[in-house]
Formats: C-alpha cells, structure tokens, sequence
C-alpha cells in the first residue's frame, strides 16, 4: 500500500486530514513535533521530529510515495518580516524539494497554501478564480506565493507531480484555542472563557469558510488523482459562499446560546476587504465541492469543545 506522508501532521488540520485518510483506508505517516492525538490504527504511524533537521525528515520520508506539507510556523496575522516568513516556511520547502529527488521515492507533492492572503485585495466582488493576479498585501501571503512559485520551479525540473491547494478560512475540532488562528477560533474562545474578542472595522470584512473535512476530502481527490510527471495544479478549496466577519460571531453567539462581548477595533492593514473563493475549476477537474453547511461546521466544532471541557 502506498504511504502518505502528513508533515505537520499533528496540527489541527493535520490530525483531522489524518483521521480522514484513515477513514478511507489510506495508510499515513505523521510527522511533527507535537500531536493533538494518536490513532489506534495499524495504518498509522506518528513521528516526533524537527522538520528543519533535514536528514532525519527524509529518512522518516525515504518509503512515501505522496507527501503533504501543512507545516507553518507562522500565521497571517502574526506581523512576521518577510525575512523570518521566507526563513521559518519558504526555506523548509525549498530544501526538502531540492534533496527529495534524491534521497526519496516520492511522486507526488501537496502544498498547502493560502487562498485567504495570496490574492490580496480584489477590485470585483465575485468569487476569486485561480487565474486571478496575486497582489499578497502580508509577509503571510507573500511568502506563500513565493513558495508556491518554488514548488512549481522544483516539481518542472524534478519530475514529480504536485498540487498546490489555496484554501478559504479552514474550520473544525483540534483547534487549538489556547492559541486560536481565525475568528473562529478566537470567537468560540470567547464564549468558553467569557472574554471579549477582538472585532476589526465592525465585522464587516467578507470571507470564505470551509471545513476541515471538505478540505481533507479535497487532498483526497488530489492524491488519487494522476497527471503527467511534471504537472503542477493549482486548486482553490472553499465555500464559494461570502459571509461577514460579524454574521460568523452573530451565528457562533446563537449556537452556543450566549452572547460575545465585542471589543471594536479599526481595519488591519493586513486584512483584505473581500476574499471568497471561485471553486468551479477544482469541481471541474475532480468532482469534489463542500459538503458541510456552516452552520452544521459550527455545531461540530462546539460539540467538540463540549466533549474536551
């Protein structure tokens, strides 16, 4: 059987993409330096290490044919410079790829991106297709096109075949709310701890949400997918639906049946106005689209919060 590789596997994307897997009878490899869980599986295998220390990620890589890269050591609010994004995430990457030929007998490679920062801010309020002009206004969003672009140099000149998904504001259980990323995260936080949360330029930015496990299902459809050696895809992965910052924490309030105390800030320079996702080409190309309701997402995130109080 061929194994998949989750580097950054023991994350909140990463342990709930490797249940998923699971649940489809694929055989993971976990890696990271931390993990929310373990799974009683004979299919899973959970690796403690430091991705930075090459040699030993690619002996734990050396028997995978499909690796997935979630690993990032920042997130798109932190401020980080440019200098510190393209050391602590871009290189990572690009020194993996350089050496992977090599030392590995991996085929594929999916990248996790970011269609929430690469796009920047659009003129037109329509969902935002693949072809789009990238205009990152974050270091976040700059260092994910500037990796994305070296994976697509890499993946030409190594023969392997790669996909680079740019997903909305990703959602679900494994969160980790003691350091939430997204409104989310910080919004259901809120409710647990009874503190206010921060709501910038009064709720009134536009986004995209998905659940984790339409994005899980979204790497599936691209690992069992097959193209040519050298082809490199680039999937959008959302709702395709707009909703407004305060519509999310106005829901997240009614699900938990509490209100949220709202500290009101102005915009962030890092905030884009509008950023919704067109997913015609994924659906096009691999049959998948969403099949989570928000609003259902939203329950399976506070039923999750409920079992671990």
């Amino acid at each position: 059987m061929n194994i998949i590789a989750i580097v950054g596997g023991g994350g909140f994307i990463g342990t709930n993409l490797s249940e998923f897997l699971l649940s489809h009878g694929m055989k993971v490899k976990a890696i990271g330096s931390s993990f929310f869980r373990n799974f009683e599986d004979e299919n899973y295998q959970q690796i403690t290490l430091d991705v930075n220390i090459l040699n030993e990620l690619l002996d734990a890589l050396r028997d995978c044919s499909t690796v997935i890269w979630l690993v990032n050591a920042t997130v798109p609010g932190s401020n980080a410079s440019l200098a510190e994004e393209f050391m602590l995430n871009t290189q990572p990457v690009i020194r993996f790829l350089e050496q992977s030929s090599r030392s590995i007998q991996m085929k594929k490679f999916i990248y996790l991106s970011s269609g929430g920062t690469v796009y920047g801010d659009v003129a037109q309020r329509i969902p935002i297709p693949e072809e789009t002009s990238e205009y990152p206004i974050s270091t976040y969003g700059l260092s994910k096109l500037i990796t994305e672009n070296y994976v697509d140099f890499l993946t030409r000149i190594s023969g392997f075949e790669s996909y680079i998904l740019r997903p909305a504001n990703v959602y679900g259980p494994y969160q980790n709310l003691n350091k939430p990323q997204g409104i989310i995260g910080f919004a259901f936080r809120a409710v647990k701890e009874n503190g206010l949360l921060d709501l910038y330029n009064g709720g009134k930015v536009i986004r995209d949400f998905v659940y984790v496990d339409d994005l899980s299902d979204a790497i599936l459809k691209c690992i069992t997918q097959i193209k040519h050696p050298g082809a490199v895809t680039k999937y959008n992965v959302g709702s395709g639906e707009a909703r407004s910052i305060k519509e999310i924490v106005d829901e997240i309030s009614r699900i938990a049946k509490k209100p949220i105390s709202l500290n009101e800030k102005l915009s962030r320079n890092f905030d884009c106005a509008y950023n919704v996702l067109s997913i015609d080409k994924i659906h096009r190309e691999t049959g998948w689209k969403p099949t989570t309701k928000l609003t259902d997402g939203l329950l399976k995130v506070e039923q999750w919060i409920n079992r671990i109080d």
